[in-house]
């Protein structure tokens, strides 16, 4: 960041023990600590956006890779850029660092929280229409250049149900029970 470099050139030390230690979704399934120190990080409000003033509140966030290596996963942590492929992440939340209250916004519009319910329930859909191999088949040429759009389906509590559990088997992948009779094999490449 332009700011860390001048402070290098000025000799500017930084009291790293003042910085908030976080975990960021570094690589799919792999977290790393980040320290919010403002001297670090250029742009903190981005983060106080996505996190509250204190960094304390929680979130969700969809990250959407692009090109042909098309590919999403949610979490519940901010994540690397690279995540998967020039990570394009869209949270849940946005907070409003200017509220006496420190209140949100959903960054889902009315319109779908009509037809689906609650921002949640809007998430969990949109979460399993982009896992959905007809969708990815469908519509692969957009998918590798823009934000997808998310199309009304018929049986959207199917999608919201199927949604809502492959949420919660990638924000708590670290807590999943081993399985009897499934054996990982990692190949060598």
């Amino acid at each position: 960041s332009r700011s860390l470099k001048k402070r290098w050139t000025k000799k500017e030390k930084i009291n790293i023990k003042e910085g908030k230690m976080q975990l960021e979704l570094y690589r799919p399934f792999t977290k790393k600590w980040t320290n919010f120190l403002p001297p670090i990080i250029e742009y903190p409000g981005l983060w106080r956006r996505a996190f509250g003033n204190n960094y304390d509140e929680s979130n969700i966030f969809l990250n959407i890779g692009s090109g042909d290596r098309y590919s999403v996963l949610i979490s519940d942590l901010i994540s690397d850029y690279q995540l998967i492929f020039n990570t394009k992440s869209i949270q849940l939340f946005e907070f409003d660092q200017d509220q006496l209250f420190g209140s949100y916004t959903t960054n889902v519009r009315d319109l779908w929280l009509k037809r689906i319910g609650t921002p949640l329930n809007v998430l969990d859909y949109s979460y399993s229409v982009l896992h959905s191999v007809d969708y990815k088949k469908k519509y692969l040429n957009d998918l590798k250049k823009t934000i997808p759009r998310i199309p009304l389906l018929v049986n959207p509590e199917e999608y919201i149900r199927i949604g809502e559990k492959l949420r919660l088997l990638h924000v708590n992948y670290e807590e999943q029970p081993n399985w009897d009779g499934v054996e990982v094999e990692i190949s060598k490449p």
